[in-house]
């Protein structure tokens, strides 16, 4: 797994979309377990940071009265 996120830093250029190419070729080269493996926890941070997220602004408008305006 070390070398996996070395190799994604080094990945060349900020575009995001290329990155994305570069892991998963990248991927491609372990097994299939160790894919769902880290597709598992990229969805969870995913869901994690979002409930971090509403957690926060419920926080604020309760303390602070503060309004999402959408």
């Amino acid at each position: 797994m070390k070398l996996l996120w070395l190799k994604l830093r080094k990945s060349p250029g900020n575009n995001k979309r290329a990155n994305n190419k570069f892991l998963v070729l990248f991927l491609l080269q372990y097994n299939e377990k160790e894919l769902i493996i880290v597709s598992f926890y990229k969805k969870l941070l995913i869901i994690i940071a979002f409930l971090l997220a509403f957690k926060i602004a419920g926080f604020l408008m309760k303390n602070f009265n503060v309004t999402i305006i959408s």
